[in-house]
């Protein structure tokens, strides 16, 4: 995986203010779109409670996006959050914005994320799911794929 070296200064502040937790809450995925491997990571970490940064990297090739910024934990039922970070396609740098909701109450939630970029343009994501027993349920909403039903589940040994 390949991110512009210009995004560790957008990394930098979380992992120097709680690396250990930042590592700890660190998701990484990779997933196939046609013929390309997508890499993404996410990380957050607490800097003081109700207040955690976070990380978002994508790989996916020729495309590519960083941004970082303050989640607030509005309630224990809802959280917000705003990122500021570049996109980068095969020949281009330019600054992309982010921004997210989530709602959740025990194992009912949804999430919504809108990203802004000048290469990109705008794109969304938004997620209502349902978690019974390790399995998740629900609709799902996103540029350029569509809407229609959502599931995920945890693997066996985590269940």
């Amino acid at each position: 995986m390949y991110i512009d070296v210009r995004s560790i200064f957008i990394a930098l502040p979380i992992l120097i203010i709680n690396p250990a937790a930042a590592i700890a809450n660190t998701t990484l995925d990779s997933f196939t779109n046609g013929s390309s491997v997508i890499w993404t990571t996410y990380t957050t970490t607490t800097i003081v409670p109700g207040v955690k940064g976070f990380l978002w990297i994508l790989d996916a090739g020729q495309w590519r996006e960083v941004y970082a910024g303050p989640a607030l934990t509005l309630a224990p039922w809802c959280e917000a959050s705003l990122g500021l970070g570049i996109e980068r396609d095969a020949s281009t740098v330019a600054p992309r914005f982010a921004g997210s909701a989530w709602f959740g109450n025990g194992s009912l939630s949804w999430i919504t994320v809108i990203e802004y970029g000048s290469l990109g343009g705008a794109w969304y994501l938004s997620t209502l799911t349902q978690k019974i027993n390790g399995i998740s349920f629900g609709v799902r909403a996103k540029r350029f794929v569509g809407e229609g039903l959502y599931g995920e589940w945890q693997s066996l040994e985590s269940l």
